[in-house]
């Protein structure tokens, strides 16, 4: 089967549509580079010095892997000054580190008559390579070099995550090297605790390169703090109720559903966005959070939908609802778990993160940071993209790569900073795990590479909680979550009710029985009410498409009428 052809040359002007066309035009190559990017979470939208420039395209591969590198990388705290002066195409220098050689994507996608990149003083390989340079001259005069603090230094230069356009800093400074040997075991068989239960080989001996290795036990000390941290008493969990109390010193934000609710319809009517002039999206409703603030793991969905039994209902807790319903199933228990969304009103296509006007957004968003901030969970996991991209680039955080058997799975350590309630103890408040979104585990075959990566991830937040948390290793691999989900005729019923309900349509006694009867008429049946159409048992895939044209004409009738209304 051929890859799938993408236009390379007319690229969409509109920020999201182009980020999703140099992503098509990625994953359309076999570029290992651009492979490899790609698994990176998206952080940024193109941003173009000059928004109307033409004489640009994505025939060649240069700029297909500048491109993706710019989404994906972080902003340097100081642009070089060069790369502007010579029709850099983007308004900020973006760094990746391990790729480019170390340039920025600016200097790497400007090439010279010899089609070779610019230089680029940003370049940390290339600081990576001078620092050796020196060290190994000093060491040939006899001075006393530091090898571990010299590459820390230049990583720390290239540091891994952004909160905008601020580079964050180091969280734990070396102060000299032989603190830093002296944490570092040598020998092959030991290994180093990270948290709780996970207990990696040491990175030194595993064969992590050098500057890895310096992150890792620079700020191992401090990751080494949240098993030692009393997360009830140090957030306030103990003595606050989720749905009544306020942050300790806030009284013009309560912490109350009521008010919250008060404010987002408030923001509605305050904002001007043309594409809301009424107010909140018609039909939408409130979704409040679920479970205890004492719950040692929390989880953190995007926006709930429409696809469910309960929409008079404002939680966020509902097995009719597949996805929440696979969420349920595994690490989880009821009425313990703390589950929230990032926006907390229902809506149909679930994508207020990126439609929602800016002052609804940050309303919800200051809910959702408030229950974090009062959380007692020592790991968080957040599911799908959009809001891992969002808490990346909304909040101050480090991230810790995993080796070994949990290659692949990142430690996202929130910072201590981003809450209100912050305790100056202690660098990081907790851990943070990225999940895929629960609607893509449909989708997956049983075994797969991503359904791997999710059990992995399951079994890393059971591993840093000491076994708290019960969690089968296999849910994800094994289709295990199909049976906790509703049924497939359960799912046709919700489905049905939610088409509806959209349509909004309110039938008279006397037009249900009409429309009924021109069903019976049609299909050749005695009754003409949903039930008859689906079973408990799993139909053949013939079966169910000769079933759908029949729904199909159900729904069809049902807007005929609505039109002649």
């Amino acid at each position: 089967m051929g890859r799938k052809k993408v236009d390379v040359i007319n690229l969409p002007k509109d920020l999201q549509p182009l980020l999703e066309r140099i992503e098509e035009a990625a994953r359309a190559s076999t570029d290992t580079m651009l492979t490899q990017v790609l698994q990176l979470p998206s952080r940024r939208l193109i941003l173009l010095r000059d928004p109307e420039v033409t004489a640009w395209t994505l025939e060649k591969m240069v700029p297909k892997q500048g491109t993706l590198a710019h989404t994906r990388g972080y902003i340097a705290t100081e642009a070089y000054t060069e790369c502007q002066a010579n029709g850099a195409l983007f308004t900020e220098c973006v760094l990746l580190n391990g790729y480019m050689n170390g340039k920025c994507t600016n200097c790497f996608m400007i090439r010279n008559q010899r089609d070779r990149p610019m230089d680029c003083s940003l370049a940390t390989e290339n600081r990576v390579l001078e620092a050796k340079r020196k060290r190994k001259k000093d060491k040939s005069r006899g001075r006393d070099s530091n090898p571990a603090s010299s590459a820390f230094s230049s990583f720390q230069n290239a540091d891994i995550e952004t909160r905008g356009s601020e580079s964050l800093q180091s969280n734990t400074p070396l102060d000299s090297g032989v603190q830093l040997r002296e944490q570092m075991p040598d020998t092959a068989t030991d290994k180093i605790t990270l948290l709780g239960a996970l207990k990696l080989p040491n990175p030194k001996t595993y064969g992590l390169n050098e500057q890895r290795v310096c992150y890792i036990f620079s700020g191992l000390p401090e990751v080494n703090k949240l098993d030692e941290r009393n997360y009830q008493v140090s957030t306030g969990a103990a003595s606050n109720d989720l749905f009544i109390q306020a942050i300790p010193g806030d009284t013009e934000l309560p912490l109350d559903y009521e008010g919250f609710v008060e404010r987002e319809l408030q923001a509605w009517f305050t904002s001007t966005d043309p594409r809301y002039p009424k107010g909140p999206p018609e039909m939408s409703s409130m979704v409040n959070a679920s479970g205890s603030l004492k719950s040692v793991v929390a989880h953190h969905l995007n926006q709930p939908s429409f696809t469910t039994d309960g929409r008079s209902e404002n939680k966020i807790v509902d097995e009719s609802n597949p996805c929440i319903a696979m969420v349920m199933g595994n690490c989880f228990r009821k009425r313990e778990s703390l589950i929230l969304n990032h926006i907390h009103r229902r809506d149909a296509r679930s994508e207020g993160v990126i439609n929602y006007p800016k002052l609804v957004r940050a309303v919800h968003e200051d809910r959702a940071r408030r229950i974090m901030a009062l959380s007692a969970a020592k790991v968080e996991i957040v599911y799908g993209r959009v809001i891992q991209q969002r808490l990346l680039q909304t909040m101050k955080c480090t991230i810790l790569p995993l080796w070994d058997r949990f290659n692949g799975i990142f430690l996202v350590l929130i910072h201590e900073s981003n809450f209100d309630n912050a305790d100056e103890r202690y660098e990081y408040r907790r851990v943070i795990l990225f999940a895929a979104h629960p609607h893509r585990m449909f989708y997956e075959q049983i075994g797969s590479l991503v359904a791997v990566r999710q059990d992995q991830t399951f079994e890393v937040t059971s591993l840093i909680t000491d076994l708290k948390v019960e969690v089968d290793t296999k849910y994800y691999q094994l289709k295990k979550w199909y049976g906790k989900i509703p049924t497939p005729s359960q799912r046709a019923h919700t489905k049905a009710r939610e088409l509806l309900s959209l349509l909004d349509i309110e039938k008279t006694p006397k037009e249900q029985k009409n429309e009924n009867k021109a069903i019976e008429e049609k299909v050749g049946l005695q009754h003409g009410e949903w039930d008859i159409f689906f079973n408990d048992i799993s139909y053949s895939n013939r079966k169910t498409r000769a079933l759908l044209s029949i729904a199909l004409e159900i729904l069809y009738l049902a807007l005929d009428q609505s039109t002649k209304d």
